[in-house]
């Protein structure tokens, strides 16, 4: 259309077609930084669920809120790749499952934390130079 409701529309359009790729982008970035964060909270010492989505969040000034159904579905994934191991404590609650980095884990976070760290480091010294007078009045 050529009205100016029209023009108003298609912007609005443009406006959620680029909100929904944002979103995406986001949650494939936090899916692997989840990962690490997940694998590096169990470095410390063994955890419940609680207490490793508390120490990501206390850790990451908030930043990032991992969800209840995000971290239990991981935790399992990663106990099937046997990278961690789970148990109940002896005291307090028996219902409460206990996680504990095993060497495996461990293995398998330092190399991916290490290609985590080269990939960022590589794109900040990218993004860093784009010259901001390339993005025009956006």
């Amino acid at each position: 259309m050529d009205t100016e409701d029209g023009i108003t529309l298609e912007n609005d359009s443009l406006d959620l077609v680029l909100d929904k790729a944002v979103d995406n982008w986001e949650i494939e970035i936090r899916r692997g930084v989840i990962v690490l964060l997940v694998l590096a909270s169990l470095l410390d010492g063994d955890l419940n669920g609680k207490d490793i989505l508390s120490k990501i969040s206390k850790r990451t000034n908030n930043v990032i809120q991992v969800p209840l159904g995000t971290i239990y579905p991981l935790l399992r994934r990663f106990n099937n790749s046997d990278m961690i191991e789970t148990y109940k404590p002896e005291t307090g609650d028996a219902r409460q499952t206990m996680y504990r980095i095993n060497k495996r884990g461990k293995i398998f976070f330092k190399q991916a934390r290490d290609l985590f760290l080269r990939y960022t480091s590589a794109a900040h010294a990218f993004i860093d130079k784009v010259d901001e007078n390339t993005l025009g009045d956006v």
